[in-house]
């Protein structure tokens, strides 16, 4: 069987799929009077995947198919006739199916994807106090370096020390000597994302945030340096430049809202007035 199998994930590989129209197949699996043919779930393989990959994949769709032929063949023996018919169910999936692509076609073609920082600023302004965290966050550089390593000391010397220059040679030196340098793109981070790299964790995480901006710490190999250039704790206002994409994303789910909703007045409007569209019953 297996043999057999693989030779047919050979063929998906090296055939074209006319073959498969202009030969009799025969079945990889059957059930309940229903047959698969390998012609059937050729798109299932990845492009330039190995043979032996291939077949494993086989194997898993072939064990999926015969289960959900299986659990069909018992509904359809266990539900009554109108239980079984799914015509509406059908035709409301299809008409949804078909609004929804269209009116992301629509979306493609219409939407103002371009968002200023002016407009995002704004919205930032007028709702501030809406905008509270969940968790203090931090813009802070992180470094995990061997206790042993000859440039200890310099990077004790640096990492808490601002300025470009010194960053730049802090930088040199731990892309080289360290085994984790992380200043995460200067982007605002969770504070316990950086706790849980280390080995010991503060009682009060927020008081001891507030206190100590720059901190190392040790464990058996290595040691651990963390330089906090800003923080806002938990419950406090989230900075606005950590905000910019989630204001984004909100302005623009409402000009979809809006558009999509002057799409379907427009074309309502529109049927009613080639009186396509009639209303046998009295509003008034």
């Amino acid at each position: 069987m297996k043999k057999g199998l693989y030779i047919l994930v050979l063929m998906v590989g090296v055939t074209s799929c006319s073959f498969f129209r202009d030969v009799q197949e025969e079945p990889i699996a059957e059930a309940f009077g229903k047959k698969l043919y390998i012609s059937d779930i050729k798109d299932i393989f990845p492009e330039g995947v190995k043979p032996s990959d291939s077949l494993e994949i086989l194997k898993g769709y072939i064990d999926s198919w015969t289960r959900k032929q299986i659990l069909l063949s018992i509904a359809e023996e266990n539900l009554s006739s109108s239980d079984m018919d799914v015509t509406q169910e059908l035709d409301d999936y299809r008409s949804t199916l078909l609004i929804n692509r269209y009116e992301q076609q629509y979306l493609n073609q219409k939407l103002d994807t371009n968002v200023s920082k002016e407009e995002i600023q704004k919205v930032y302004s007028a709702n501030a106090q809406s905008f509270i965290l969940p968790a203090s966050i931090v813009k802070a550089l992180y470094i995990k370096v061997k206790t042993t390593s000859p440039y200890l000391d310099k990077i004790r010397s640096l990492y808490k020390v601002g300025g470009e220059s010194s960053m730049k040679e802090l930088e040199n030196i731990g892309r080289q000597a360290a085994e984790n340098f992380d200043y995460f793109n200067d982007k605002w981070v969770f504070f316990n994302e950086i706790l849980s790299e280390l080995p010991t964790k503060p009682e009060n995480a927020d008081e001891f945030l507030a206190k100590n901006p720059n901190f190392e710490q040790n464990d058996n190999d290595y040691t651990y340096f963390v330089s906090v250039r800003q923080y806002r704790l938990k419950g406090s206002v989230s900075p606005f430049d950590y905000e910019m994409e989630n204001i984004k994303s909100v302005i623009l789910n409402k000009r979809r809202q809006e558009l999509i909703e002057s799409l379907e007045k427009g074309v309502f409007e529109n049927a009613k007035r080639q009186n396509k569209v009639k209303v046998y019953v009295d509003n008034k």
